[in-house]
């Protein structure tokens, strides 16, 4: 009986010496993978921008209106304490792009693309000036039938904003 306690004993230190040299050893990769994207990092403190909405004419049509787009984006933004202002040139702005197309090889298929993006205020060195460029830069896509596309391109459009979301607040919470 002793020798099986011994034995439990020496496995245990065992375990116990190579979980902490794992442990160690993998330290590096922990901290690389929980730095966060120069992107993401560019929308910390973020607690003001002004708006740009470009919706097409197809989104329009099945009910995804610039109107629409707006009021989700200032909504959103205010709950998380991100301000929305208007016409303020040195706030960064949030670009929210709708575009569409029928695929033809798709009966009755609605293609559509999402972008939301910031652009704020940067100095490029290499020029030695300032300008206003995008930091931040989120697409997505989809292909519904045209029937359901109302509903899915609508739901597609509010995640993009809650992803947005998510980031500042991930960003922040990291910096």
């Amino acid at each position: 009986m002793r020798k099986l306690s011994l034995l439990y004993f020496v496995m245990g230190v065992a375990a116990a010496a190579l979980s902490m040299t794992m442990y160690g050893n993998a330290a590096p990769l922990r901290l690389k993978q929980a730095e966060l994207p120069e992107s993401v990092r560019s929308l910390a403190a973020l607690d003001r921008v002004r708006l740009r909405v470009e919706v097409a004419a197809l989104l329009t049509d099945i009910g995804l209106t610039r109107d629409y787009i707006v009021n989700e984006l200032t909504n959103r933004l205010t709950d998380a304490g991100i301000e929305v202002v208007d016409n303020d040139k040195e706030v960064p702005e949030l670009l929210f792009q709708g575009r569409a197309l029928m695929e033809p090889k798709v009966e009755n298929g609605l293609a559509y693309a999402y972008l939301i993006a910031l652009r704020q205020h940067s100095h490029v060195t290499r020029l030695d000036r300032g300008l206003m460029v995008p930091t931040f830069v989120h697409p997505v896509m989809g292909l519904e039938p045209k029937d359901a596309a109302t509903a899915q391109s609508k739901k597609n459009a509010v995640r993009l904003i809650e992803g947005f979301i998510y980031e500042v607040q991930r960003a922040t919470e990291n910096q």
